[in-house]
């Protein structure tokens, strides 16, 4: 399939077909666009390497920006940091 980047629009209209979408990411994302479906392919791409902690904590930050109720999980995350960071 190559790189998103490389894709071109016959590509786009094939990739639900092409490119294995969970169950639960299609219940829980919103994958009505085209740059959310690139996200989305990106991510899957990047957690089958060998990627270090801090690198795994911004993808499971980058997956819940997919989520319908995306700003939840990203004001957990924005607290955690804060907390980390209280003077």
């Amino acid at each position: 399939m190559g790189l998103w980047f490389y894709c071109d629009k016959k590509e786009y209209k094939n990739i639900k077909s092409i490119m294995k979408i969970t169950n639960y990411e299609k219940k829980n994302y919103v994958l009505n666009s085209e740059e959310n479906l690139k996200i989305l392919s990106i991510i899957k791409k990047l957690e089958k390497r060998g990627l270090n902690k801090k690198d795994k904590e911004i993808l499971k930050l980058s997956r819940t920006q997919l989520k319908k109720d995306w700003q939840t999980p990203l004001i957990t995350y924005l607290n955690k940091l804060t907390k980390k960071y209280k003077k």
